[in-house]
Order: C-alpha cells, then structure tokens, then sequence
C-alpha cells in the first residue's frame, strides 16, 4: 500500500470514529444503536470501512436522532 492511501484510509477511519462519538454524545443512544455503533466502530479498527459505515447507518435507522445531531 502506498503512502498516499495509507494517510487516506486512517483519516477516513479516524473521521468515522469521531463523527460516531460525538453522535453518540450529543444524541443519546439507545441499547442496539450503541451495539451497532460499537460494531461499526470495531469494523472501522479492521480498516473495514464500508462494513462500518453500513453499521453506523444501521445505527442511525434505528435511532434517527443520530442522524440530526449530525447535521
């Protein structure tokens, strides 16, 4: 992997884990969108990517307050 990609993939997966905590933060959570969320957040770890944003969007369907406070 090159360097170019390599900075890409880790600022994609650092935007990710901190656009998941402050929705968690400012929207509140609830049982299964803070295991979804989790599970993104832990697919992010494993640089898989679009695995963690299908969670994190998984998470935000079934609490749709996350989705407004990221707006």
């Amino acid at each position: 992997m090159d360097h170019k990609k390599a900075i890409k993939i880790g600022f994609t997966c650092f935007t990710l884990c901190i656009m998941g905590l402050c929705l968690l933060e400012i929207a509140g959570t609830t049982p299964e969108s803070d295991a979804w969320y989790n599970k993104g957040y832990a697919l992010s770890q494993q640089n898989k990517f679009d695995e963690s944003i299908k969670a994190y969007d998984k998470a935000i369907e079934i609490n749709p307050q996350l989705r407004s406070s990221a707006q």
